[in-house]
Parts: C-alpha cells; sequence; structure tokens
C-alpha cells in the first residue's frame, strides 16, 4: 500500500494548481481538492475508517514486551537482545498482534489511497462537489 500512497500523492502534488509553493502549501492545496472533489459522508466516513485502523494499530504496538521468536525449538520473546520464555499460546497471541499491526497500517495507508485518488479523478472528470 506504501508505494500506491507515495504515487497518488506524487500524482497529486504534480497538478497545476498544486505545483507551486513550499511542501506546506502543496499540502494545504491537496486537502483543500480533497474537500472540494468529494461529498461530506464520504470525507466523514473515510476519516471514521482511518482513525478507527491507526487506533488498532497504536493498541496492538502498546504493551508489547518484544519480537515473538522461535528459537531451537522454544518460544521466546527478544526484547533488545534480552529472551524471556514464552508459552505457545503467548508465542501465538504476540504473533497476532504483530500481524494486526501490519494489517492495520496498511488499511490507514489504503483509505489514504481510496480518497486522494477518488479526488484527483473526479476533478480530472470534472465532478467537484462544492466547487
Amino acid at each position: 500500500m506504501l508505494p500506491g500512497l507515495v504515487a497518488v500523492l506524487v500524482a497529486g502534488t504534480g497538478q497545476a494548481s498544486l505545483k507551486a509553493g513550499t511542501r506546506a502549501g502543496k499540502a494545504k492545496a491537496l486537502g483543500r481538492l480533497v474537500r472540494e472533489a468529494l461529498p461530506v459522508w464520504l470525507l466523514v466516513a473515510s476519516g471514521l475508517l482511518f482513525a478507527g485502523f491507526w487506533l488498532i494499530a497504536v493498541l496492538a504496538l502498546t504493551g508489547s514486551p518484544g519480537v515473538a521468536e522461535e528459537q531451537a525449538g522454544t518460544y521466546v520473546v527478544n526484547n533488545n537482545g534480552e529472551t524471556t520464555v514464552i508459552s505457545e499460546a503467548e508465542y501465538l497471541t504476540l504473533r497476532a498482534k504483530e500481524s494486526r499491526l501490519v494489517v492495520a497500517l496498511a488499511a490507514c495507508s489504503g483509505v489514504g489511497v481510496a480518497v486522494i485518488s477518488t479526488a484527483l479523478l473526479r476533478r480530472q472528470a470534472g465532478e467537484a462537489v462544492h466547487p
């Protein structure tokens, strides 16, 4: 998802109206484009989706004792070189949390890609909601 997000941001800032100015000016212009091209209900829904996925990522990241690993048939948690032996159930739980983190971050960037690309396509087609 990250390459898609980068490609959409590059395409978005490459638009004629977004080329001039500083990086902050380009970000404001891109935000204005999204607000003008998409209906409010879609912006609210995508904002809630983004916030929900971000919350899942933060919750998966907090309270982690380290990285769950399997070393020579034993399940351990590696915390900056200090390993602690854990049970298989704890190992599977920690691996599930790591997977949730990766999926939630990919979903966050996916929401961003969908919103920005939809705004760019609507602008290109001349379908702005709020001209």
